[in-house]
């Protein structure tokens, strides 16, 4: 038997009993990636099924059709936050005033933020808030409570900030580079990103969020802005031809997964976008390597 998609999050736990036996415990999680397809290849059967407390059944047309409507109403809703986020920002609609520099920006959205029943008390929000702090070179002097949930600043203008929202997304955003030298520290901010996502998963995991997530990047201003490389790296160099970067998104599926090989995707794209074929914080193996910035 074949499920597809598969189901993120499923996890079996086998528990040793006193005389020996096993019990074992099948957890399956609200899948955000439904409706899946039951495929039982030795009957040449292909079925999708739902379940109430009486057992499961088989989706008629309708029901079908209705559940791949609720499905890209999940992809559609998280597309437009990001865009709406954007947009804000471009205009000035951010919780403390900003400079006018070119901005780099991280969202982390669990797909449950978009269940209306969904809200963090603020004994969550308190719990998070000591566990995650702001990057892109942005250090925090100050955090409050405003209307979206928290918030940790620098100061006003202020060059960069984290949010945290009531529905569990985060948001840093951070300067991409200065007005004057337009230089983006990719390399920094490559590894301010691997060494911070896991910290981030973890908190969100602590106040019960689960997979699926996803890791949104994106520069905004950056038109002429090229990356800032060591001496000892190769040319190219090139100018970077948009003022807006929306990077390949991240899928996080389960809380265990391979940093590395979901990293390269957006941060080769950022190089890529100056005249490079990759970011060369990956060896040739595709692992993450501590590459001088200097």
């Amino acid at each position: 038997m074949n499920i597809g998609p598969r189901i993120p999050g499923f996890s079996i736990q086998p528990i040793k009993l006193e005389n020996g036996r096993y019990i074992i415990i099948i957890r399956i999680p609200k899948s955000w990636a439904s409706p899946h397809m039951v495929t039982l290849e030795l009957r040449d059967h292909e079925r999708f099924f739902s379940r109430t407390s009486s057992g499961k059944y088989p989706l008629d047309v309708s029901e079908l059709r209705t559940a791949f409507v609720l499905s890209e109403t999940i992809a559609e809703r998280i597309k437009n936050f990001r865009n709406d986020r954007i947009s804000n920002i471009l205009s000035g609609e951010t919780p403390v005033p900003m400079d006018d520099n070119p901005k780099i920006i991280l969202h982390v959205i669990p797909f449950t933020a978009f269940d209306i029943s969904k809200t963090l008390p603020t004994s969550s929000l308190t719990e998070i808030s000591r566990k995650i702090h702001p990057i892109f070179h942005i250090t925090a002097y100050h955090y409050r409570y405003n209307l979206d949930g928290y918030l940790a600043y620098r100061d006003e203008p202020s060059d960069g900030y984290l949010q945290l929202f009531r529905n569990g997304i985060i948001e840093v955003v951070g300067p991409a580079a200065s007005k004057e030298e337009k230089l983006i520290p990719a390399i920094d901010y490559g590894a301010q990103i691997h060494d911070s996502l896991p910290i981030y998963i973890s908190a969100l995991k602590d106040i019960g969020l689960s997979p699926p997530f996803l890791i949104a990047l994106s520069l905004i201003g950056v038109r002429n802005c090229t990356i800032f490389v060591p001496r000892h790296h190769p040319l190219p160099n090139q100018k970077i031809d948009r003022d807006l970067l929306l990077l390949p998104e991240i899928l996080i599926e389960q809380f265990d997964f391979d940093l590395d090989r979901l990293l390269k995707q957006p941060l080769d794209a950022l190089w890529n976008a100056s005249g490079y074929d990759k970011s060369p914080q990956f060896d040739d193996s595709e692992k993450w390597r501590d590459y001088p910035s200097s």
